[in-house]
């Protein structure tokens, strides 16, 4: 059998350069030597790699991908015979890797010097991985005729054919497909067509389990079959369980008899191993094999086997899946709950859901959306207290192992009006009957586009708080209202005077698409929160009492106008803040004065106070010659800071103006300023500053 890596092989010419490859210059690689014409007539130098007397001379290109894992190049020189060819008429030949642009040398061999007409280079490939070949006449441009083969030097195992499987019985048997080749692949894999073979002959009339389970370096796949081209009795890619994505099945056999077990690799992966061999009566079905047995469950992830399970009961949504094991869930939440083997089980599971042993059938499911390998996925209301029924088992008999999920998903009040919080305006669908809504830590609250919502009640409780494009929620004054989830805000929030805070346990995302903005927000969540919105305003204190709020590049910001100041409150001590921190202060109209200022961020200089008022007196400043008296040339900084060094009775003493516009604040020190937009009277404007802010922890 010969393997090749291209199809066209009479089409093969050589190329003038290795960096203008097409598809004509791929060689063939073949089990057994196949010359095919390589020469450099009319070619032009291209590259000198050096070594083996290479020059700068006329050469030839050509390339091809290794099918093994070694692989032989030979150049032999044609249209020229005996000693004085050998002499006079030589060939260097070099193998690469890598790209044309930094071509890695592999090896290289020259021919003749009176001895013979052919190079040969012998290398450890890659299969699959690409390599270049290059041809040259040495010490010499004129034409070379020659021939180029490249042979892969087959290392398959002895057991690489099925009329060569090793004979085995009950034990373990060490094992590799490196090298093995092969030319179908199994039902339940993809290209896994590289295979060794092993020929078993049962010990018992019960059941055998062929395993690599943890026990092999590759992606394995396993298949049994009765006969060498014959029936495949059983298939396994991954199995449940076993880590490695290594493989396992079980089948009834006969003792006596021969069964050929068949190894390979999952899309051509190749390892080695060990293959272990049992035969043995079949395990006891599992403790909840009968509903009376049930295993009691919470929501989570519980592991089963419907291995040699029984049961005569067959659910609505599937045939013949008699074969059960059972779980009594016991619902944590009134919501919606969803049961699934999507994704943690390897067979063709079927689930059902009942509300008692021996009672109704509330759903089922045979093939869950999505789920690979027909696993199932079911859905059902549930009450916080009540218990239900699980049923696993397999469609038309099959069986496995497998885990089982289950989750439950809390109530959603949806707004059906306008009105108040404590209004029958509520419903627990999109669209339904309104009703007055039941409010806790694990009701998520979402505010229907058209609809405004009052709350009229001290303390409002959710999880997931959304107002929709269009909609509007009105905090009311002196509420406050506790979220335990991620806020979603596409449409208006008033926040009034009341406050919001975070009291969920894992990270809270603030997002939507409008600003947000809050009066007072607390962060009482050890997880933390992160700020997705692209703004996030602030009117009164923002108070971290534990974890990280992270702004995450997004601006936030301390708001101050008119009618008031927001602030940063004390930070506990298992809380903290994270990104940058935008901090306002507003000046009335009015006299332009001196005010004392601080640094609130710990990095920024002072020309972004420059953005905001007028500066003179120190380089970089509006004015930086401005002097007092007038023609003086004695400075006049309107920004200064406190120095020790300079003592003295006047005010000025010991206020020393900045070196440069561009100084950076300095955590701590305080800063006098003559602030304003003109140099005795002022509009109204607001000092801004952006940056890490200065965070003192509460002691």
């Amino acid at each position: 059998m010969i393997l090749t890596a291209s199809t066209a092989v009479q089409a093969q010419v050589p190329s003038n350069s290795c960096s203008a490859f097409t598809a004509a210059n791929e060689y063939p690689v073949t089990l057994s030597c196949t010359p095919v014409a390589m020469n450099t007539n009319g070619f032009t130098p291209d590259y000198n790699p050096g070594g083996c007397l290479a020059g700068n001379n006329d050469d030839a290109w050509a390339y091809f991908t290794a099918i093994t894992s070694q692989t032989q190049v030979q150049y032999e020189i044609t249209g020229c015979q005996g000693f004085l060819c050998g002499l006079f008429v030589t060939a260097i030949l070099h193998v690469f890797e890598g790209n044309c642009g930094a071509p890695v040398a592999l090896g290289c061999n020259i021919s003749g010097l009176g001895i013979g007409n052919d190079a040969t280079v012998t290398i450890p490939t890659t299969p699959g991985q690409t390599y270049f070949v290059r041809v040259q006449r040495t010490f010499s441009n004129q034409d070379l005729s020659g021939e180029l083969c490249i042979t892969a030097i087959s290392n398959a195992p002895a057991n690489d054919l099925c009329s060569n499987a090793t004979p085995v019985g009950d034990g373990t048997f060490p094992f590799t497909t490196i090298d093995a080749t092969g030319s179908f692949a199994t039902s339940c894999a993809f290209n896994d067509t590289n295979s060794v073979w092993f020929a078993y002959t049962a010990t018992c009339s019960d059941e055998a389990t062929f395993s690599v389970c943890d026990d092999a370096d590759f992606d394995s796949v396993i298949s049994v079959f009765d006969a060498c081209g014959g029936n495949e009795l059983a298939c396994n890619d991954d199995y449940f369980g076993c880590t490695g994505f290594t493989s396992q099945v079980t089948i009834p056999v006969l003792a006596g008899q021969t069964y050929l077990v068949r190894l390979a690799g999952f899309q051509g992966a190749a390892g080695s191993g060990n293959l272990t061999i049992s035969c043995a009566p079949p395990p006891p079905p599992a403790p909840n094999d009968d509903c009376a047995n049930a295993t009691a469950v919470a929501e989570g992830l519980h592991p089963f086997t419907t291995v040699n399970a029984t049961g005569t009961l067959s659910t609505s949504c599937s045939l013949n899946d008699t074969n059960d094991v059972w779980f009594a869930y016991t619902a944590s939440c009134s919501g919606l709950v969803e049961v699934s083997t999507c994704g943690n089980a390897f067979f063709d599971s079927t689930i059902g859901i009942y509300d008692a042993c021996g009672g109704s059938e509330l759903a089922c499911n045979d093939d869950g959306p999505g789920c690979i390998f027909f696993e199932s996925t079911v859905e059902f209301v549930a009450f916080a207290g009540s218990t239900y029924w699980v049923r696993i088992a397999g469609f038309q008999g099959d069986e496995g192992n497998g885990a089982l999920s289950i989750t439950c998903t809390d109530v959603t009040w949806y707004s059906q009006a306008s009105g108040n919080t404590s209004d029958p305006i509520w419903a627990l669908a999109p669209s339904g009957t309104p009703v007055p809504a039941v409010f806790d830590p694990a009701a998520n609250i979402v505010v229907q586009a058209g609809h405004t919502v009052v709350q009229d009640q001290p303390v409002v409780d959710a999880l997931v708080f959304s107002v929709q494009a269009g909609a509007s929620y009105d905090l009311g004054s002196g509420n406050t209202l506790n979220v335990g989830g991620n806020w979603s805000q596409d449409g208006e929030f008033i926040t009034s005077d009341g406050g919001v805070r975070l009291t969920g346990s894992s990270l809270q995302v603030l997002d939507g698409l409008s600003t947000l903005r809050f009066h007072d927000l607390e962060l009482d969540n050890p997880a933390g929160a992160r700020v997705d919105a692209d703004s996030l305003l602030l009117d009164g204190t923002l108070q971290l009492a534990q974890g990280s709020f992270d702004a995450n590049g997004r601006q936030v910001v301390l708001v101050s106008d008119a009618s008031g100041t927001a602030r940063l409150g004390p930070v506990a001590p298992g809380a903290s803040y994270a990104g940058a921190l935008r901090v306002q202060r507003f000046v009335p109209a009015g006299a332009t004065n001196w005010r004392g200022l601080s640094a609130p961020i710990s990095t920024g200089t002072l020309a972004q106070w420059k953005q905001d008022f007028f500066t003179a007196g120190f380089p970089g400043s509006h004015a930086p010659s401005f002097d007092s008296p007038p023609g003086s040339g004695i400075l006049w900084p309107s920004i200064r800071t406190y120095d020790e060094s300079d003592p003295g009775p006047d005010m000025a003493d010991g206020l020393e103006g900045p070196g440069h516009i561009t100084d950076p604040f300095v955590v701590g020190r305080g800063y006098m300023a003559w602030c304003g937009d003109a140099l005795l009277t002022t509009d109204e404007f607001v000092i801004d500053v952006r940056g890490t802010p200065v965070v003192a922890q509460s002691p």
